[in-house]
């Protein structure tokens, strides 16, 4: 399993370890960030981990990891689809994961 160290909220800074993330997992609860009364934003947890509101940060080893998977992944849409005669849009939805792929890895390695 792949975890995270810590989330960080871009807009109040506020950081969220992996074992609180985890907690408000389980307990199936929304977590919320303010700055002030008016400015409030609220989060299933799930969802922390794939929004722009948010920075990610993971231990080396967690990060070599995911650049590990990415490039595996990018490796495998290649050779799946190489000499396939496969309709543009599933060509087109293939290029689309590759791009995706080279993305995250680009924000993985820039973290």
């Amino acid at each position: 399993m792949i975890k995270f160290k810590e989330l960080v909220h871009k807009e109040t800074n506020t950081i969220i370890p992996y074992k609180d993330w985890l907690k408000h997992i389980e307990e199936d609860s929304t977590m919320i960030f303010a700055v002030t009364e008016e400015s409030s934003w609220r989060y299933n947890p799930k969802n922390m981990l794939l929004s722009d509101d948010f920075c990610i940060t993971f231990e080396t080893i967690e990060k070599e990891r995911l650049l590990e998977l990415l490039r595996y992944s990018k490796e495998a849409i290649d050779y799946w689809f190489r000499d396939t005669d496969c309709s543009d849009e599933n060509r087109e939805e293939n290029d689309n994961f590759k791009k995706e792929c080279d993305y995250f890895m680009e924000k993985l390695i820039n973290q």
